[in-house]
């Protein structure tokens, strides 16, 4: 027996009206409904509850998830970087040195020296 039925049974006696008479009344389908939520209001208070648990736990593991791939995608991005200003100053050395200037400049007075000999040009 289903608990609509054991309620219309119940109400019927409690108010002294037939079986039939108590299924059609309007007043046994809103009190049946009201019982049905304050006996159901705990239980879905507390899947509420629960589910809301379960959102935060996840919410908590996505978050820890995302700092630890910020963390890893800022660690490669200083290595990255690291390595190319390695690879930049080995090549050859980014700020201004007079001495190398200077020392660039006079291999390639010797150079143009030593193409003038070869092509007899005078200056």
């Amino acid at each position: 027996m289903n608990s609509w039925i054991q309620f219309i049974k119940e109400y019927s006696k409690k108010n002294n009206i037939s079986y039939g008479c108590a299924i059609s009344d309007g007043k046994a389908k809103k009190q049946y409904q009201l019982e049905k939520i304050r006996k159901d209001k705990p239980k879905l208070q507390e899947k509420i509850r629960q589910d809301k648990q379960k959102l935060q736990e996840k919410i908590r593991q996505d978050k820890q998830k995302l700092q630890e791939r910020i963390r890893r995608d800022r660690n490669e991005l200083r290595r990255t970087m690291r390595n190319m200003i390695r690879g930049s100053k080995s090549k050859e050395q980014t700020y201004f040195n007079p001495e190398k200037e200077k020392s660039q400049s006079e291999n390639e007075e010797k150079k143009l020296e030593k193409n003038r000999k070869k092509l007899n040009i005078k200056i």
